[in-house]
């Protein structure tokens, strides 16, 4: 196995980023900044294009499993500035969208240059590695309760996941409701 492929979420972890509150949050940021409640659990996070979804990975997870889960990529393909890097629930950094393109991106160069074949397990890693496997974790601002959404996009409509009354999901970042 090529030293890439043991890469974990760890290596591409970066430190500078700003960490607000829920009350303190801002709409933009130039930098990635971490929007976390009164526990310091990460809620959601604040880029140059705007908020989006705190979706979590755990230091130990593979690189390469993160760069093959194709929700994510989706997901971070809409603005999002990046991922928070959780290690037993308490915020250890970041990694920038931009580190996950350049992996992603070397990755295919030397795929290309080198072909060499792999079996599906080996490829993608396992998916019980990925913390945010179920989604990551979004209150919405019609009835205040948290759902885990596995392929949320913020580009496209969603359907809260509280039953009753049917409506549909106003992320807790989202302002023009």
């Amino acid at each position: 196995m090529e030293e890439h492929d043991e890469s974990r979420a760890a290596d591409l972890v970066s430190d500078d980023y700003g960490v607000r509150s829920v009350a303190e949050a801002p709409e933009t940021s130039a930098t990635m900044t971490v929007v976390v409640d009164e526990r310091g659990s990460p809620r959601w996070v604040v880029g140059p294009e705007g908020a989006g979804p705190a979706v979590a990975v755990a230091p130990g997870v593979p690189v390469l499993a993160i760069l093959s889960d194709v929700e994510l990529l989706e997901t971070l393909g809409t603005g999002l500035p990046g991922l928070v890097v959780l290690d037993e629930g308490r915020l250890t950094g970041v990694i920038r969208r931009q580190a996950l393109e350049t992996a992603l991106s070397e990755g295919l160069e030397r795929e290309l240059s080198n072909p060499t074949p792999s079996d599906d397990a080996t490829l993608h890693g396992p998916r019980e590695d990925l913390v945010a496997s179920a989604g990551p974790l979004i209150r919405c601002r019609v009835c205040g309760l948290t759902h885990a959404y596995r392929g949320y996009l913020p580009t496209d409509r969603t359907v809260c996941k509280t039953p009753v009354p049917v409506h549909d999901l106003v992320p807790e970042w989202d302002t023009s409701a």
